[in-house]
């Protein structure tokens, strides 16, 4: 190429000039191509900012990570809408992702399912409504979709919403779930902060680890009858939740599951049969203001109502064994605490910080009592060491 400069152009100019014309040329020498195939039976077509697929089957998988691209990814910041047409059964992983101007997609009946990150960072994309035939949606499908205000999945035929499908969706507040719709999988609805109110289907029996961690506008759970498992973190830091309401079938829930929920108010009540609160389960619930547990609980876990400040009573389990480390600790309205029989080990901190506890009572199989256990309980006036106890620390 012979590239002929201005005469009074410097040599040093010349040079700070080169990049530029380089720059040009390819540009206008270097045209993307608008169609091709994207499955073993599928085509693409992108003509004016619409992006349409039209054939059989499933599209191809695309994988950054192994630096394998769609054929319209160079062209994915100017597609405004996405025509999947009748035929298209599945979306490949990553194939819209990053798609910043994509307004509105155009679902088939025939598609069964999305792909991994398949629209992930389409932050201009404000409603989803899938079609009754899909079954699968894969793991953060939709997560980062910052202006998705909508989702409808109340026809399709999913039994799961995988982990991190719609995390990070900051303006979703209307969210229609499925009756078929069995588990929600860990991150599922993580920071989505404009959810308000999220009715879980009636087969609902599992919900996976953050799935609606930092859902701060969330104000009242009700979980059907049969569900059971709770995960981790489920709830964790939703300041303004303020009622839960569980069912006869709930068996267990997780590490910190209601963790820092201020506004959870009232009475928990855990249901006969329950059997496994991990630690933290209510730490920092500092509005709940009493607790009655099922007969057959026999473990209270460490750090299970730390900080609920307003707890007043508490009913404990007749089948109780043990009190975790710091369990009731800084429960300053917590005027009692009669203990059942059987009981044979309290944690260190256990009560500690209960500066408005009145009575105690210590059953004969208490065995051993952890380190400043009763530590701040300045209104008990005496305490009554049962005769078994073999370890004070």
């Amino acid at each position: 190429m012979n590239i002929l400069y201005p005469k009074n152009m410097s040599h040093y100019n010349k040079y700070l000039f080169l990049p530029l014309l380089y720059c040009c040329f390819f540009c206008i020498h270097t045209v993307s191509a608008q169609s091709g195939r994207c499955g073993q039976n599928l085509q693409w077509n992108i003509s004016d900012s619409i992006l349409t697929i039209s054939g059989q089957g499933a599209m191809d998988n695309m994988d950054p990570i192994g630096e394998v691209f769609t054929p319209w990814y160079s062209q994915r910041e100017g597609v405004k809408k996405i025509i999947l047409s009748e035929g298209v059964t599945r979306i490949g992983n990553f194939a819209f992702l990053g798609f910043s101007s994509l307004e509105d997609v155009s679902f088939p009946t025939t598609l069964s399912a999305i792909g991994s990150d398949a629209f992930s960072g389409c932050s201009r994309l404000q409603n989803v409504q899938c079609p009754e035939r899909l079954e699968k949606i894969e793991d953060y499908a939709f997560s980062a979709c910052t202006s998705l205000k909508s989702v409808c999945l109340q026809n399709t035929s999913l039994n799961e919403i995988q982990a991190g499908v719609f995390y990070g969706c900051s303006s979703l507040a209307d969210v229609r779930l499925p009756q078929t719709l069995s588990f929600i999988g860990n991150n599922a609805f993580k920071d989505c902060v404009s959810l308000s109110d999220i009715p879980f289907p009636q087969k609902l029996e599992r919900i996976g680890d953050d799935a609606f961690r930092a859902c701060t506008s969330l104000k009242r759970i009700s979980f059907p009858e049969g569900f059971h498992t709770l995960g981790s973190r489920a709830f964790d830091v939703c300041a303004n939740l303020e009622s839960v309401s569980f069912p006869s079938t709930l068996r267990y829930i997780g590490y910190w599951a209601f963790g820092a929920c201020k506004k959870l108010k009232g009475e928990i009540v855990l249901p006969e049969g329950f059997t496994e609160m991990m630690a933290g389960a209510f730490r920092e619930c500092e509005s709940i203001t009493s607790v009655t547990f099922p007969s057959t609980l026999t473990h209270i876990s460490g750090d299970a109502f730390q900080l609920c400040r307003n707890i007043r009573t508490v009913r404990f389990p007749s089948a109780l064994i043990s009190i975790g480390d710091n369990a009731f600790r800084d429960c300053y309205h917590l005027s009692a605490a009669i203990l059942p029989e059987g009981l044979e080990h309290i944690g260190p901190n256990a009560f500690r910080g209960c500066t408005t506890m009145k009575q105690l009572f210590l059953p004969n199989s208490l065995e051993q009592i952890g380190e400043w256990a009763f530590c701040g309980c300045t209104m008990l006036k005496s305490i009554k060491i049962p005769t078994g106890i073999t370890r004070i620390e």
